[in-house]
């Protein structure tokens, strides 16, 4: 996977990231990685209709999101991707 633009906003998608920065950045998938987002199903229903039509959206538990990343069968894929906030470490 490419990532051409990883985003960190708390809101995840919104109509900026739908309309500006997909186009800005040329991708057709936009990926929000959310823990408590994707197990919340009227929350993931409310950020997948932001996406427009003509691009691919999905939001993933950061597993999730690791296996695709890794999987060869998406390696050509180019994504703009979503998170909450930055990863906290153990001392934090």
């Amino acid at each position: 996977m490419n990532i051409k633009l990883l985003r960190i906003d708390s809101r995840l998608i919104h109509g900026q990231i739908a309309n500006n920065w997909v186009n800005t950045v040329g991708v057709q998938t936009m990926i929000a990685v959310s823990d408590q987002a994707a197990h919340d199903d009227i929350r993931k229903t409310l950020l997948l209709q932001v996406g427009k039509e003509n691009t691919k959206t999905f939001v993933l538990d950061l597993a999730k999101m690791m296996r695709v990343y890794n999987n060869p069968k998406y390696k050509d894929l180019d994504a703009l991707v979503v998170v909450e906030s930055p990863p906290r470490t153990s001392s934090d």
